[in-house]
């Protein structure tokens, strides 16, 4: 009985040790799992900044980030025609902000230290492109005799060569185009031989498809923005499937040329920028791929020569350079709205129904022709470029307070032929030691929209007083 009575004891005192384990063992879990939630679900938060605190003489980047996540990203900036700073730093894990009076001027996100480190104005940048090209092969057709395959017309809509002429055709295009380009921002180089571009044109990688271009099939979108066509061209796609970040990112590609601007697709545009701070096109399409800084596409027709090209650069001027106009309109022509307001010369000059441009004029209307269209008038002269009308125009002495000396010409001062009245418009554009001003301040170099779109541009929309005067330098 007592042996019994001993071993029920024993067995009671394992379960009641069991059991206290148990509960032991539940207990720590549920104690350690609150924990380990707790730790999930607090919130940490902590602030950054890259110009050691509170530094008015360097530009700075701050930002607070929450569980591993950027909330908010505030960069230092000029504002009050580069007299003031807004300064940003860190206070604990919070943004603080301070403005700062620059007595020297403000540049570039930072009071300057004297008049002498201004950043130069007259910079040449460096234009990186990254040219694509999309050659769709005929079935059937060997790559690798070039001179026999045959790009298939049944995708392209209207081009049919052997894939040697397509590529010789290109290469031509694209070599003529940078030297073309880079002569153009040479301020009044038709003039003055010394002159030296604002910006130098490189191609850094040639990439070469010979399928089909990739296709847009979202039916929404291709009942929108196809216009009829049922190939809907993506530019989002073909960007994304190079990388195209990696290019301009880490290989400082500015532009990318983009042989794909087939008559069979829908959804092309001449010419797009894509930008943190918004698109700027001559054109439309789906969003394109938005990288940390800004590029352009160009998209060229295989079937067409450098003049069509060179026309996609001009109508990607005039939209940026109209994008960028403040109060004052430098830049756009001057029309029935603007009667009354402006008592300058613009650079265009006037628009409207069937006008003589008179002063440099558009991408399609040079200075001496009449340009414009409306249905109860005759058509204008718009793409003309070879008319012999005499005007006189200020164009190669444009001066925005319109006291520029004025020529009488005709198309013979540009050659009467489409490159040379680009090149000859181009050349006419403020660029580097133009030596202008208006109402007392420096015309800036304008080709730096060109070449250097963000650093340009941050200040504008950081600008807590808005859009003005971006063709000036203050």
């Amino acid at each position: 009985m007592k042996r019994s009575l001993i071993v029920v004891l024993i067995l009671g005192a394992i379960i009641l040790i069991l059991m206290i384990g148990l509960a032991s063992v539940s207990y720590f879990t549920d104690f350690w799992g609150k924990i380990t939630i707790n730790a999930i679900l607090k919130t940490e938060k902590i602030c950054k900044e890259t110009d050691s605190g509170d530094n008015q003489y360097k530009k700075g980047q701050t930002k607070t980030i929450v569980n591993d996540k950027e909330e908010y990203n505030k960069i230092d900036y000029c504002y009050n025609r580069n007299k003031k700073l807004k300064e940003y730093y860190c206070k604990g894990n919070k943004i603080k902000s301070k403005d700062y009076n620059c007595k020297n001027g403000c540049n570039g996100g930072a009071c300057l230290k004297s008049l002498t480190n201004i950043l130069p104005l007259n910079k040449q940048y460096q234009m990186n492109v990254l040219a694509i090209r999309y050659f769709p092969l005929k079935q059937g057709s060997d790559s690798s005799r070039p001179e026999t395959a045959i790009i298939d017309i049944n995708i392209t809509g209207d081009y049919q060569e052997t894939l040697a002429v397509a590529r010789a055709h290109a290469d031509y295009v694209e070599n003529n185009l940078m030297r073309i380009l880079t002569n153009a921002s040479r301020y009044h180089g038709y003039k003055d031989e010394s002159a030296s571009p604002s910006l130098n044109y490189t191609i850094v990688q040639r990439i070469e498809h010979l399928s089909d271009v990739p296709l847009n099939t979202t039916p929404s979108y291709i009942d929108y923005r196809c216009n009829g066509f049922s190939r809907c061209l993506s530019d989002y796609r073909i960007l994304k499937n190079e990388n195209i970040c990696e290019w301009v990112d880490k290989k400082g590609v500015k532009e990318v040329w983009l042989w794909a601007n087939w008559p069979s697709l829908g959804g092309t545009s001449e010419s797009r920028m894509s930008s943190k701070y918004g698109e700027v096109a001559n054109g439309y399409g789906e969003p394109l791929p938005i990288c940390n800084n800004s590029y352009i596409l160009y998209n060229y027709n295989p079937g067409r020569d450098i003049e069509e090209a060179m026309e996609d650069h001009m109508h990607q001027l005039e939209s940026e350079f109209s994008y960028l106009e403040g109060e004052d309109h430098l830049f756009q022509s001057i029309n029935e709205e603007n009667i009354g307001k402006i008592n300058h010369a613009t650079f265009l000059g006037p628009s409207g129904i069937l006008k003589l441009t008179q002063s440099c004029g558009l991408a399609h209307c040079p200075p001496n022709v009449y340009c414009g269209y409306h249905e109860d008038y005759p058509p204008g002269e718009d793409y003309l470029i070879d008319i012999q009308r005499y005007v006189w125009t200020d164009c190669e002495d444009w001066k925005p307070d319109g006291i520029g000396a004025k020529q009488y010409i005709n198309c013979e001062r540009w050659g009467c032929n489409r490159i040379g009245f680009f090149t000859w418009w181009m050349q006419n554009l403020p660029g580097k030691d133009n030596n202008l001003s208006y109402e007392g301040h420096k015309l800036s170099n304008w080709w730096k929209f060109i070449g250097d779109w963000d650093n340009s541009i941050e200040v504008i929309f950081n600008n807590p007083e808005g859009r003005n005067d971006w063709l000036v330098e203050y």
